[in-house]
């Protein structure tokens, strides 16, 4: 899949989910929002995320990952 500066693939490790978002302010307003590290609250949630810029590098990611389990 080719790259879009305007998507950006998620995966949630702690949940084990993927997902996407599209438009840049959409991403930095969830970046903002998910990641404030001001509440202790929120502390769990440092290095919950891996961020990718093509769905193809975040599939072979979890391609290995999973292979890796095994």
């Amino acid at each position: 899949m080719p790259y879009l500066n305007n998507h950006f693939h998620v995966y949630d490790q702690h949940k084990d989910i993927a997902f996407q978002i599209i438009g840049k302010g959409n991403f930095i307003r969830w970046i903002n929002n998910e990641n404030d590290m001001s509440y202790p609250i929120n502390s769990v949630n440092f290095g919950r995320y891996k961020y990718f810029s093509t769905y193809t590098e975040m599939s072979d990611y979890l391609i290995k990952k999973r292979k890796e389990s095994k």
